[in-house]
């Protein structure tokens, strides 16, 4: 049976996983710290964004009835991992792994807007996303290393950009932040098909010569520089 909770105050449920039915719009007045959270909320939106909550992984997710935002930046040195299948129906999708990456494992992320804050990110099922996917680190100052799972602050591999090519119904794809002052480099090739593509950063290189396959390319540097690394 389903609560009616409104607000989510400080929860310990260190080492163990915390599971939730909830069937009224959901804010948090204190942080949640738990090894998995499983969320079930038919009542509207969930937030989970205002507080630094520190949790390993997400388990099933279902959020179809509104936004479905979650924060894991009171963690320090843990991997964001997805479980399960992520539905926020026709909603937006926000993951803010703080100062750490995200693993979007194999389940299925159900989102009308995919939104996703981390060091670097990696995996992911998106074939069911209808709308944008952006994809940003988390500072302005974080290098940005493209189709690579290490070596720059912020990482985005190349099955990431795989999976976001084989979503049909993605409508375009943004990477790198707009107020960005720190360089994005192009690691190997990005094919994401036909999708139209922004990037941002400071400064725009490549690893040698790398292919970047698009719909349409749009390039938008800080500091003016597109070019060899």
């Amino acid at each position: 049976q389903a609560n009616q909770i409104a607000t989510l105050g400080s929860i310990d449920a260190s080492g163990q996983t915390f599971t939730l039915k909830d069937s009224v719009p959901l804010t948090q007045s204190g942080a949640l710290k738990a090894d998995t959270l499983v969320l079930t909320n038919t009542g509207g939106i969930t937030d989970l964004g205002t507080q630094n909550n520190v949790v390993n992984k997400l388990g099933a997710i279902s959020n179809t009835a509104g936004d479905f935002t979650y924060a894991n930046t009171g963690a320090t040195g843990v991997t964001l991992t997805l479980l399960g299948n992520i539905d926020a129906g026709t909603n937006p999708l926000t993951l803010d792994a703080g100062n750490n990456p995200i693993d979007l494992g194999s389940g299925v992320l159900t989102t009308s807007k995919l939104t996703v804050k981390s060091t670097s990110v990696q995996g992911g099922n998106l074939s069911s996303i209808v709308g944008p996917v952006n994809l940003a680190p988390t500072g302005a100052a974080d290098t940005v290393g493209l189709a690579t799972a290490s070596g720059f602050a912020y990482n985005v591999s190349s099955a990431t950009i795989a999976s976001i090519k084989a979503g049909a119904n993605i409508t375009t794809v943004t990477i790198g932040r707009t107020d960005s002052t720190a360089a994005m480099t192009v690691v190997g090739p990005a094919d994401f098909g036909t999708k139209p593509v922004t990037l941002n950063a400071g400064s725009i290189v490549d690893s040698g010569t790398q292919t970047i396959t698009a719909g349409s390319l749009t390039l938008n540097t800080n500091n003016g520089l597109i070019g060899s690394a």
